[in-house]
């Protein structure tokens, strides 16, 4: 293989390669959530980090926005309160799993 490491090929346990511009540092971007492709390349791990939270705050926000649109939209519609329930828990879950997926991505090392 020419002297590549498993790990180097497959990305498990070392830095991940996406460009040779001399840069480094945390959140490669192949490997982030697509929520969360926006937190990727930070030169500081916590800030890769704070970008998750930021992120997920934000989709939480809008998430029990457009619940109570739908809810107060549906009126006396049991059915229709049934499906915003829906919604908002595949949603906020989408979010929360996207959020440590995110957390994790900020914990490899990448160079770009």
């Amino acid at each position: 293989m020419g002297g590549a490491t498993v790990s180097g090929v497959i990305g498990v346990g070392g830095t991940y390669n996406e460009g040779n511009t001399g840069n480094s540092g945390y959140g490669p971007q192949g490997q982030t959530a697509l929520s969360y492709g926006n937190c990727a390349h930070y030169s500081v791990r916590d800030e890769c980090k704070n970008c998750c939270v930021t992120i997920m705050t934000s989709g939480i926000s809008l998430t029990l926005g457009v619940a109570v649109a739908c809810h107060t939209a549906s009126s006396i519609c049991l059915p229709c309160h049934l499906a915003c329930g829906v919604a908002e828990g595949l949603m906020l879950t989408i979010f929360a799993l996207g959020s440590g997926d995110c957390q994790t991505n900020c914990d490899r090392q990448v160079t770009w």
